[in-house]
Parts: C-alpha cells; sequence; structure tokens
C-alpha cells in the first residue's frame, strides 16, 4: 500500500497551493491513502487561550467547504479530522473518505490535553471513548 503523510501550510493562499501540488502528488504516486494533518482546512486555531465563537464557525465552514474538494485526491482515502457542533458540543471529529463510500465519521476524540503546546481547541469538548470500526477504501481502522 501507498501512503502519503503530508504538513499543509497554515495561511490560506499557501495552502491552495500545497493542495494542487498534494493532489499531483497523490495521482503521480498513486497513492493508495492520503493522512492529512488534523483539522487542516482552516488556520490552526487551538493555541490561543480564549475560545473565540467566530474563529470556530468559520473553521467549521472552511471544514464544510473543502469536503468537497476531498475528491481531487482520489482514488485514495483520506483520513484526517475536522470541527463539528453536534448535540450542542463543539468536537473534533475524525474521519475516512473514499470515492466509493463518502464520508464516514469514524470517532470523536475524547482525550484533550490542556497542555500549553499541545493547543486543543478551546471550547471544545471530549467525546466519549468510543471508536467505531469503520472502512474505506479497502481499508479498515478502529478495530
Amino acid at each position: 500500500m501507498k501512503i502519503t503523510v503530508c504538513e499543509l501550510n497554515d495561511d490560506p493562499m499557501a495552502f491552495a497551493e500545497d493542495w494542487e501540488a498534494l493532489a499531483a502528488h497523490v495521482k503521480a504516486e498513486g497513492s493508495q491513502l492520503v493522512v492529512l494533518p488534523e483539522m487542516p482546512f482552516a488556520p490552526w486555531f487551538a493555541l490561543s487561550p480564549h475560545y473565540d465563537a467566530s474563529v470556530w464557525q468559520s473553521a467549521v465552514k472552511a471544514h464544510e467547504t473543502w469536503l468537497s474538494r476531498l475528491a481531487e485526491l482520489a482514488p485514495a482515502a483520506v483520513i484526517t479530522t475536522r470541527p463539528v457542533d453536534i448535540g450542542g458540543k463543539r468536537l473534533n471529529e475524525g474521519f475516512i473518505w473514499d470515492q466509493a463510500g463518502g464520508y464516514l465519521a469514524a470517532h470523536h476524540k475524547y482525550y484533550l490535553p490542556e497542555e500549553e503546546s499541545f493547543g486543543k481547541p478551546r471550547g471544545t469538548s471530549a467525546a466519549t471513548a468510543a471508536l467505531r470500526p469503520s472502512s474505506a477504501g479497502g481499508l479498515r481502522s478502529g478495530s
């Protein structure tokens, strides 16, 4: 299996350039799985000591917008996380995406350290420890 693990620029303009280069690399190398950084589609807001609702909502919207572009990495499956609002909680949702099955939520992070260097997204909630086995692109995770 060919796996691509990457870092992407935090600046939105540079991120767009990185994304184009990533898509070209995935196609050229025949990657079967792409592992993206945590919450990659918005500038990293977790280092701020204060929760800002507008920053959170901006990150949620950015991730919703970029989800449609995961198809640019197909046929590779993609694993990453995104900020979501569920049941009145702000969560960091891990998911797997592939062309055949689309988006599949795999888990919600339940261990969110408060260490300054870690940068837990302020205002997020810890989820329960449930991890659902998930499959995409011939891969199985969480089991």
